[in-house]
């Protein structure tokens, strides 16, 4: 893991799966975000709106830039509006 580009991004990626395997068919509001969104999309989500973390702070968690991660949650907003626009 140390080898890699970035540790954070890998170990993000380790707990979300575990998690997945941990709450498979539980419903709440995150898994009902990871039902709608790229798995990516509803963490930035779930971390920003739900766990009020600062967009900086869920992208360090994450292993992200922080322009990567705004990205990710206006992407992530505008599905969920296109969604519910249908």
């Amino acid at each position: 893991m140390l080898g890699s580009e970035c540790p954070a991004a890998a170990v993000w990626r380790d707990l979300r799966a575990e998690t997945g395997r941990r709450i498979a068919g539980r419903t709440g509001r995150g898994g009902k975000l990871h039902a709608v969104l790229r798995d990516d999309q509803a963490d930035i989500m779930v971390l920003h709106h739900h766990l009020s973390m600062s967009v900086d702070h869920a992208a360090s968690l994450m292993g992200l830039t922080d322009h990567a991660a705004r990205a990710l949650l206006r992407g992530a907003e505008r599905d969920l509006d296109a969604l519910f626009e249908s």
